[in-house]
C-alpha cells in the first residue's frame, strides 16, 4: 500500500520507582485528615505505538483493577491478582491515536475490605500520533476491500472517491463492498483523522482477480452445439480474465466444450486465466445437458407399392444444426405400426424401406432419431399402400334350392386390398357365360337347363385387380313336372301288378293248406345253447397250426364261433344291470353283466347302485374268477373302474379297443396325460 510505510517501534521499558501519596477510599463520605498515609500502591503510564503500558511501581498483594475511560465512557477494564511485591506490566492495545484517556488503578487487598486507588507517578495521558504506515490493506477477501491497523480506527475517516457501502467497522478493521466497476481497476480512498491534526493522504489500490467472488459470476448455460459458456466477469476484466472449461461425463471422460455430445449429462468447470496464464482458480461447476431438438422433415418422393413404403427425410435442428453432419452416433429407427424398416442412414437424414405391409392400407409411420442408446421423440406421417390383388375366395358352397336353380355362397372374409369391394360369380355350361356382381357373396342363377352340369367360378374384385377364383361344379336335377305324370302311370301299373301277385299267392296257399296233414308237429323253437358251436380245447403243440387255420379266409372260422354266441343268454338274469340307477353306467343296452358273475364293488357309499359296475368275472384254467371282462369306462364310471382295480388287486390291465373307433367313443381315457401327471379321483 502506497504511503503506509514506517519502521517498527521497539519499546524499551524502564522501571521508575517512586513514592506517591495515596488517598484512602471508603464507603462513606471522604474526609481529609491533617496527616495522610502514603498509598500502598502506585503505577505509571507509558505511551507507546497503538496503545500504552501500565507498570506497577509498588504493588502489595491483592486484586487490582485497571479502568480506562474516554470522556467518561469506559474503554478498557482488566482485573488481575498480584501475590508478590514485584512490579507488573500491562500492555493496553488498540487505542485511538492522538486521544486523551483517563487511567485508574485500584487495589482491593486480601486483609482489608476497602478499595484503594493507586497513585500515578506520571502525567502523560495522550496516545501517540497516527502514521500513514500504521494503516494497511487486509489480505484480499472476495467482493470487498478492507483496511486494518493496530490502532482503533473508529475516529479514522476512510472515504472512497466513489460512494461504496461500508460492510464492517469493528475498531481495528474497516471494509467496503466492491462494486462491479471496481474490479480490474484502481480503487481510490481519502484518509483523515478527527484528532490527529493535518493527517491526510490519498491511497490507490489495484483490485485484482484475487478480489473476485467467483460464486457471484453468472455462467450462462449453453442450449445448443457447439457448446459455449460465457461467464459474466466484471466489464473492466473483459479480455483480461478468461475461463477455460473442462467437462466430464458420468464415466469421468473429459472433453472440452467444443467436443461435447448431445443427450449426455456433463459437469463443466471453468479454470480461470489472467492474461492467458492459469491462476489455479475455478468457477463453480455448471451442469450441462444439451438435447438437440431434432425435427424430421419428410419428403414426398418415397416409393410406395402394395407391400412396402419408402420414407425419405431430412433432419434439421434449431440448436444443433451446425454440428448435425458430424454426429456419427446419430441413427434412426423407422416403423409403420409395428413393421420395422431397413434404414440407409446419415446424421442429417436418410431413407428406409418398410416391407411386409398389407395392400391398400392406411399406416401411421414414424421415424425415431436415436443417439447411441437415447431415443428421441419421432415425427409421424400418414401413408397408404397401393392396391393389391384381393384374397382368394374360401368356403364356396353350391346348392339346388330348385331343380333348375343354383344358389352360390361363400365366406365374406376377403381382404379386397382396393377401393371397391365386390364379389363376382360366373356360370359356365350354358349357351353363354353368365356373370353377376354383388357386395356380398350370395348369388342365384335361375331357369337353368335340367340335368345339366354347370361350373361356377367366384372371385373378388377391387376395381383394379381380380383375386384368384374358386370354382366348383353342380348338376341340375330333373324336370319335376314331366316326371310326375310318368310316376303316376308307373304307380298305377305297379299297383295292378302287385294285386295280381297277391291274388296268385292267396290261391297257392289255399291249395297247400288242403294238402297238409292236420296231425303234423309244429317246428320246435330253438334256445340259446343250441346255436352255440362246440369248441374243443386246443393242445399246446397244435396251437399255432390251429390259429393259422381258423385265421385263414379272413378269419371265417373265428367269426362263426363268435357269431354263434348270443348277446344275452335268456336263462341268466341281468336285473341289476337294468335297474334305473345303473342303466346310465352301461355303454350299450344289450351288453350287460349277469347277476351271478358280475363284479360287485364293496367300498361304495351304500346308496342304491353304488356296488354296480359293468364287469364280469371269467374263470381261468382250473381257477375260478381268474379274469375280469369290463366295458371301456365311461367318463362317469372312471372312478368306479379304478375302485374295482383297487378292490380286486388287479396287476395287469389289457385295453382291447381304442378310445375312439369309427368316430364313436369306445372308452374314456382313464390314465393321466403327460400334461396332468396326477389324476385325482374321489376317495376310495
Amino acid at each position: 500500500m502506497a504511503g503506509l510505510r514506517g519502521p517498527q517501534t521497539v519499546l524499551l521499558w524502564v522501571m521508575v520507582i517512586g513514592l506517591a501519596s495515596c488517598e484512602n477510599k471508603t464507603t462513606g463520605e471522604n474526609k481529609t485528615t491533617a496527616q495522610t498515609k502514603p498509598p500502598p500502591c502506585s503505577y505509571n503510564v507509558t505511551m507507546v505505538k497503538f496503545g500504552a503500558w501500565i507498570g506497577m511501581v509498588t504493588s502489595p498483594p491483592g486484586t487490582y483493577t485497571i479502568n480506562i475511560t474516554e470522556n467518561g465512557e469506559q474503554v478498557f477494564i482488566k482485573k488481575f491478582i498480584i501475590s508478590s511485591t514485584n512490579g507488573t506490566l500491562t500492555h493496553i492495545k488498540h487505542l485511538k491515536p492522538c486521544t486523551e484517556y483517563q487511567y485508574e488503578v485500584t487495589l482491593k487487598s486480601d486483609a482489608e475490605a476497602t478499595i484503594t486507588t493507586c497513585s500515578r507517578s506520571t502525567t502523560q495521558a495522550k496516545t501517540k500520533v497516527l502514521d500513514e504506515a500504521d494503516i494497511k490493506i487486509s489480505p484480499p477477501e472476495p467482493g470487498s476491500l478492507c483496511y486494518e491497523s493496530e490502532w482503533n480506527l473508529s475516529s479514522l475517516g476512510i472515504t472512497p472517491t466513489k460512494h461504496r457501502t461500508k460492510l464492517l467497522e469493528n475498531g481495528t478493521k474497516v471494509c467496503f463492498k466492491l462494486a462491479e466497476e471496481d474490479f480490474c481497476s484502481d480503487f481510490n480512498v481519502n484518509v483523515t483523522h478527527e484528532t490527529c491534526q493535518n493527517f491526510f493522504f490519498t491511497d490507490t489500490w489495484n483490485i485484482t482477480d484475487d478480489y473476485l467472488n467467483l460464486r457471484d459470476i453468472n455462467q450462462t448455460e449453453p442450449t445448443g452445439l457447439p457448446a459455449y459458456i460465457d461467464p459474466q466477469f466484471p466489464r473492466n476484466c473483459k479480455g483480461l480474465i478468461t475461463a477455460e472449461y473442462i467437462c466430464s461425463d458420468a464415466d469421468n471422460v473429459t472433453r472440452n466444450l467444443s467436443s461435447l455430445e448431445p443427450f449426455t449429462d456433463y459437469s463443466c468447470t471453468g479454470w480461470i486465466k489472467n492474461s492467458g496464464v492459469p491462476i489455479n482458480k475455478t468457477l463453480p461447476p455448471v451442469r450441462i445437458r444439451i438435447d438437440c431438438d431434432l425435427k424430421i422433415n419428410y419428403e414426398d418422393d418415397g416409393e410406395i407399392t402394395n407391400k412396402s413404403i419408402t420414407l425419405n427425410w431430412d433432419t434439421t435442428s434449431k440448436n444443433c444444426q451446425s454440428v448435425l453432419s458430424d454426429l456419427k452416433e446419430l441413427s434412426y429407427d423407422c416403423r409403420c405400426e409395428g413393421e420395422e424398416g431397413r434404414t440407409n442412414k446419415r446424421p442429417d437424414g436418410g431413407s428406409c424401406v418398410i416391407s411386409n405391409l398389407e395392400a391398400y392400407t392406411d399406416y401411421t409411420c414414424t421415424v425415431h432419431p436415436k443417439y447411441k442408446n437415447h431415443h428421441v421423440h419421432g415425427e409421424k406421417t400418414k401413408k397408404k399402400t397401393k392396391e393389391g390383388i384381393p384374397d382368394s375366395i374360401s368356403g364356396l358352397h353350391l346348392t339346388l334350392p330348385e331343380n333348375n336353380k343354383i344358389k352360390v355362397s361363400c365366406k365374406n372374409n376377403v381382404k379386397f386390398k382396393g377401393p371397391e369391394k365386390n364379389y363376382k360369380a360366373r356360370l359356365h355350361g350354358g349357351p353363354k357365360i353368365q356373370e353377376k356382381e354383388k357386395t356380398q357373396c350370395d348369388f342365384e342363377f335361375k331357369e337353368l337347363s335340367f340335368l345339366t352340369t354347370y361350373k361356377v367360378e367366384v372371385f373378388a374384385h377391387n376395381g383394379k385387380f381380380a383375386g384368384r377364383s374358386s370354382t366348383d361344379s353342380i348338376k341340375t336335377s330333373y324336370d319335376a313336372n314331366a316326371l310326375i305324370g310318368f310316376l303316376v302311370f308307373l304307380i298305377i301299373l305297379t299297383t295292378v301288378a302287385l294285386l295280381l301277385v297277391l291274388y296268385k299267392i292267396y290261391i297257392l296257399k289255399r291249395r297247400k293248406s288242403h294238402d297238409m296233414n292236420e296231425s303234423m308237429e309244429l317246428i320246435r323253437g330253438e334256445n340259446d345253447e343250441e346255436n352255440l358251436l362246440t369248441v374243443e380245447p386246443i393242445a399246446a403243440e397244435i396251437l399255432l397250426e390251429t390259429y393259422k387255420r381258423k385265421l385263414a379266409d379272413e378269419g371265417r372260422l373265428f367269426l362263426a364261433e363268435f357269431q354263434s354266441i348270443p348277446r344275452i343268454f335268456s336263462r341268466y338274469p341281468v336285473k341289476e344291470a337294468k335297474k334305473t340307477c345303473n342303466a346310465i353306467k352301461n355303454r350299450y343296452v344289450d351288453i350287460l353283466p349277469y347277476d351271478e358273475n358280475r363284479v360287485q364293488l364293496t367300498t361304495g357309499s351304500g346308496e342304491a347302485g353304488s356296488d354296480y359296475i359293468n364287469a364280469s368275472f371269467i374263470d381261468g384254467y382250473k381257477e375260478p374268477k381268474k379274469y375280469i371282462a369290463a366295458q371301456g369306462p365311461k367318463e362317469e364310471t372312471v372312478g368306479d373302474f379304478w375302485r374295482m382295480i383297487w378292490e380286486q388287486q388287479s396287476s395287469i390291465i389289457v385295453m382291447v379297443t381304442r378310445c375312439e373307433e369309427g368316430n364313436r367313443v369306445k372308452c374314456a381315457q382313464y390314465w393321466p396325460t403327460p400334461e396332468r401327471e396326477t389324476e385325482i379321483l374321489r376317495s376310495l
